[in-house]
């Protein structure tokens, strides 16, 4: 070994598998195209992002078309209960499975008088079927003892502005949650019994200010509940959805879309470019929040998250298309006139990398600058300075260009 790199203990992380999407010691990536799933008694349920219902027999490997989008209206979201499976959408639109998924019988207005608007979120719990969304500019809410028969709630003080995205029961009442798409503009609304519906007020919420618009809500049923949305929002509350603190910690910039609560006291949110975020309410306030699952340049959203057959683990939908590799990909290192030198051997043309640097291997930093094109020729290279004697650092390359 070259003796200067003696004086410090320096890991560099190859690039490996850049062709297929990471897997996460929890949770199993499924590439079909998901905005929503559904666990029956048996099988599974999911729903494309064209509105199409397809089932899996084997946890998610492989799945089935079992029924194709409808046309012009459209299917947003799926829930089951027992052998029961309701998907919804555009003006009330409804289709039912009475076995677990494998035929459905469609219905029209699903409520009387007949219902115009979309609903996003549907769910079972206490003995009834709720379901969100939109009608006009103003958001809505359905409930059903059977799931044929609906009635349209109402809201204290009046329908807010906007559109509901997501829906949980917590043990004790309905929450739902939804905003108008910016920064300050969400909102949470609360019901006993799926049928009246309360808004929280902005002292609920930190800081006392409307948060940022929300698009998730998830609860482990006796009384925690975490909220995600837009630019990486987390709200969490321990009284049952009543009150919140900021559980984000500044960890992703991205949009989140998706969160499950998975056992004890961990969850799991998923967003944009396949962004993953653990959520431990046992931590400390600053440090629940982790994210060791950085974006994925080339990745959809992560929309949908189920849990998985294993107690705390799950099931994530995110298709991914980064660069296929024609050769070995390598990356090495060495000490080039008194500089660390990293060499990525092995690419497609075309194809843009850059490399991130940590002390922990926990939270990992871009470097400035440092995206790289390979031009089918020429070995990708990045120099930098060497770390102080007895210094930990630790490199890695990945596919894409620099945040």
């Amino acid at each position: 070994m070259n003796s200067p790199l003696l004086r410090f203990l320096l890991w560099v992380i190859a690039l490996v598998g850049i062709a297929a999407p990471q897997v996460h010691a929890q949770g199993t990536v499924i590439s079909t195209a998901l905005d929503a799933f559904a666990r029956p008694t048996t099988g599974l349920v999911g729903l494309t992002t064209s509105g199409a219902l397809v089932r899996s027999t084997d946890n998610g490997a492989n799945f089935t078309s079992i029924r194709s989008a409808d046309s012009p209206r459209g299917l947003f979201a799926v829930a089951a209960s027992g052998s029961t499976v309701i998907a919804m959408g555009d003006a009330g639109w409804i289709v039912r499975s009475t076995d677990n998924g494998q035929t459905y019988g469609t219905f029209g207005s699903s409520s009387s008088p007949a219902f115009v608007g979309s609903i996003n979120a549907v769910a079972f719990a206490n003995n009834q079927w709720v379901a969100v969304g939109k009608n006009g500019t103003s958001v809505t809410a359905l409930s059903s003892a059977n799931g044929t028969t609906w009635a349209t709630a109402t809201f204290t003080g009046g329908a807010p502005t906007g559109v509901l995205r997501g829906l949980t029961w917590t043990g004790a009442r309905w929450i739902a949650v939804g905003g108008n798409g910016g920064l300050i503009n969400g909102f949470v609304l609360t019901s006993t019994n799926g049928t009246s519906w309360t808004r929280l007020a902005n002292s609920a919420f930190p800081f006392s200010a409307a948060p940022a618009s929300l698009n998730a809500v998830a609860s482990d049923g006796a009384g925690k509940v975490l909220i995600v949305g837009k630019a990486g929002t987390m709200l969490y509350s321990s009284d049952g959805g009543l009150t919140y603190t900021d559980a984000a910690d500044l960890i992703v910039s991205e949009d989140l879309y998706s969160v499950l609560f998975r056992s004890g006291t961990k969850w799991i949110a998923g967003g944009d470019t396949a962004v993953l975020v653990d959520f431990d309410s046992s931590l400390a306030p600053g440090s629940q929040a982790t994210s060791p699952y950085p974006p994925e340049p080339g990745a959809r959203r992560i929309s949908a998250i189920i849990a998985d057959t294993v107690a705390g683990q799950y099931l994530y939908s995110s298709s991914y298309a980064p660069p296929v590799a024609s050769g070995p990909i390598s990356l090495n290192i060495g000490i080039v006139s008194n500089q660390l030198e990293l060499t990525l051997v092995g690419s497609v043309s075309g194809a843009s990398y850059f490399t991130e640097t940590t002390v922990d291997l926990i939270s990992w930093s871009a470097v400035s600058g440092s995206t790289r094109t390979f031009n089918g020729v020429d070995a990708v290279v990045w120099t930098y300075p060497l770390p102080a004697a007895g210094a930990r650092v630790f490199y890695r390359a990945k596919v894409g260009t620099t945040p």
